[in-house]
Formats: structure tokens, C-alpha cells, sequence
């Protein structure tokens, strides 16, 4: 019932306007048959819908492939220079600068695959976040760094943070679910 409804919800949207659905890592749904075969999604979608998906290789790709009107396309790694402008924009949320040496840091991290861990969208994102979110231990953390002045405290502890986070997004996540439980608590 809720396949059906979503079906004719999405038709009565594209029908007044054009409606772009985004799905991330569809691999990576609830692992049921009716996921894998991706039957809650309308074949064909209505006329004035796209989507665009993303997924490692694997059953949902080649299901989608199937589908006609569908273009599969490989996400290429970011550039050097692309991996400067996700931290740039990244830092400009918080109103910083990253420093050369934070990037180059951070590209020199690899990832699962021997490439550079930056290279993927989801892990730099994260990567960047999680170097702007320090918290009032981590402040404490870099005064007991003796010497230097605050400004250069601070830039050897995300120096310091930066090699420290793992190259896969598995690893990262954990970094990051350890950041929100040490703010919100852990739930048993």
C-alpha cells in the first residue's frame, strides 16, 4: 500500500512540476528483496521525475541498469584542486580558512582502496566536519600544548586530529558516532 501510494504521490507532484529524487548508496538499504529489486521505485517513473542514485557496484546498480532511460556513470575522485574547494566551502560554513598544510594533511590520507581517502565525496565532507567541531575537551587538550600561541595550539591540535582519522568510512563513522556520544551521551 505504501508503494502504491508513494507511486501516485510522485505522479501528482511531477504533474505540476519537474520532481528530482535522491537516493544515497542504495547497496546500502535495508537488505530485503524488495529493496535489492527496487521495487518500491515506479517502472517507469513518471514522466517528469529523475533520480539520481548512488551505489557500489552490486545488485541495485544492475537493477537500476536495467531500467530503461538509465545512465549508470562512474563517480570519478575528486582532483587535488577539488579537494581545496570541498575544504575551502566546508570552512567557509564556520566562517575559517583551512590551512595548506591541514589540506595536504588530509589529501596524503589513504583510503581503503590505496587511494587517497579524500578523493571520496561522503569521507572528506565528514573528515572536514569533524575537524571543525571541536568541543571544550578538545580546547583543553591543546592548552596543555605548552608552548606556542593559542592560534598555534589550536592548528597543531586539528594538525594533530587530522592524521589521526582513519581512511575508511566505516572508521570514520565510528570517529564520528564517539564525537556524538561524548556530546549527547551514550544510549544503552
Amino acid at each position: 500500500q505504501l508503494e502504491v501510494k508513494f507511486a501516485e504521490m510522485l505522479g501528482y507532484a511531477a504533474s505540476e512540476r519537474r520532481v528530482t529524487l535522491m537516493a544515497d548508496a542504495l547497496n546500502q538499504f535495508e537488505r530485503t528483496d524488495r529493496m535489492i529489486a527496487l521495487s518500491w521505485l515506479p517502472d517507469p517513473l513518471p514522466a517528469n521525475v529523475r533520480l539520481l542514485a548512488t551505489a557500489i557496484p552490486g545488485a541495485e546498480s544492475e537493477e537500476l541498469s536495467r531500467r530503461k532511460g538509465t545512465r549508470i556513470t562512474t563517480l570519478p575522485a575528486f582532483t587535488a584542486a577539488e579537494i581545496v574547494d570541498v575544504a575551502k566551502a566546508v570552512y567557509a560554513c564556520y566562517h575559517r580558512e583551512p590551512t595548506a598544510e591541514v589540506i595536504a594533511q588530509l589529501g596524503a590520507i589513504p583510503g581503503k582502496d590505496g587511494q587517497p581517502a579524500a578523493g571520496n565525496a561522503l569521507w572528506l565532507t565528514l573528515a572536514l566536519e569533524l575537524l571543525n567541531l571541536l568541543d571544550a575537551d578538545d580546547f583543553a587538550e591543546a592548552e596543555r600544548d605548552v608552548t606556542g600561541t593559542p592560534e598555534e595550539k589550536l592548528h597543531r591540535l586539528v594538525l594533530n586530529r587530522c592524521r589521526a582519522l582513519p581512511g575508511t568510512m566505516e572508521g570514520l563513522y565510528g570517529v564520528f558516532l564517539g564525537q556524538v556520544e561524548k556530546a549527547a551521551g551514550r544510549v544503552e
